[in-house]
């Protein structure tokens, strides 16, 4: 044979294989240690946001559930007038966890003491209707609240209550919220329903 065929070592080949495997393997493990250096980042950015979120979660859930139980334990009377401080307290109508160990005094998200049940004969709907009545209304006030967190919950349960009032100012649009959510360190939200 004049020309003889050239062979490739096989262990040549083998080593060649393993370095650019290692190559391979070696970017795969970059892009894992990369993508989790970007999520911890962003959880680390957005941890004060999420603790925030995690309060107004609570609320708007509790506060959720407690307008349809008043009305369901009160509301049958035709008239919210008496409610008070002592119905909530007594009737269980904000979860047990929110129950002061002071009787009538409630624990919110946002501070010892911060909630007061009441009612009021007039409100104004998102239209600008105004409707009045002795005790046609019941009233919900959380106090202090942050800009962030007043903001959020606002929004969230803004097409659930009659009225809204945040210092109160009655809550017509995003102006008017972003306007009175910033209006104090810690404002007093309160929530009309019937």
């Amino acid at each position: 044979m004049l020309f003889k065929p050239k062979r490739n070592n096989p262990n040549k080949l083998n080593r060649i294989h393993a370095k650019r495997r290692g190559v391979f393997l070696s970017t795969e493990l970059q892009l894992v240690l990369a993508f989790l250096g970007v999520m911890v980042v962003g959880y680390a950015t957005t941890m004060g946001d999420s603790g925030a979120e995690k309060l107004v979660d609570d609320a708007e859930k509790a506060l959720l559930q407690a307008s349809d139980e008043l009305r369901r334990t009160v509301g049958g009377f035709g008239s919210y007038a008496s409610v008070d401080n002592t119905d909530c307290y007594d009737k269980n109508i904000w979860p047990s966890s929110w129950l002061s160990a002071t009787q009538d005094e409630f624990t919110t998200p946002f501070s010892d003491n911060g909630l007061t049940c009441g009612s009021v004969d007039t409100a104004t709907n998102r239209d600008g209707i105004t409707s009045t009545g002795t005790g046609k209304f019941y009233t919900f006030t959380f106090s202090n609240v942050e800009t962030d967190q007043c903001n959020l919950l606002v929004g969230r349960v803004f097409q659930n209550f009659v009225e809204i009032q945040v210092e109160g100012t009655r809550i017509d649009g995003n102006d008017t919220l972003k306007t009175q959510c910033a209006s104090g360190d810690e404002v007093a939200i309160t929530f009309i329903n019937r």
